[in-house]
């Protein structure tokens, strides 16, 4: 993948049933960026879970969408998720260690 990709789970061969410490735990061993809509904590397999404990110092950020429902409805913000996107593939490095990072 280069930086201009995008991928869905099923794209990059994760299953759909895979659980969020699993698809996490994928996307840090491949340098992918994860993009999700906000979840939850239930359960010790649940995103933030996985976060708060296996997270560190040279972790990518997952990206999370501030407002799931509104880049379907608003060419503005999907622009702004866009570009909010570009901006942080593009100074990786800079991004490496921050849990989340909610776009735009």
């Amino acid at each position: 993948m280069n930086v201009a990709s995008f991928a869905t789970l099923d794209q990059v061969g994760v299953d759909s049933a895979a659980t969020d410490r699993e698809i996490w735990l994928r996307c840090q061993r491949d340098e992918l960026l994860l993009l999700t809509a906000n979840r939850n904590m239930r359960g010790d397999d649940s995103l933030e879970a996985v976060i708060r404990q296996l997270a560190g110092a040279e972790s990518l950020p997952v990206l999370t969408l501030a407002d799931a429902d509104r880049i379907l409805t608003s060419a503005t913000y999907r622009e702004l998720c866009a570009y909010r996107i570009a901006e942080i593939a593009l100074d990786l490095k800079a991004c490496r260690g921050i849990t989340r990072m909610f776009i735009p």
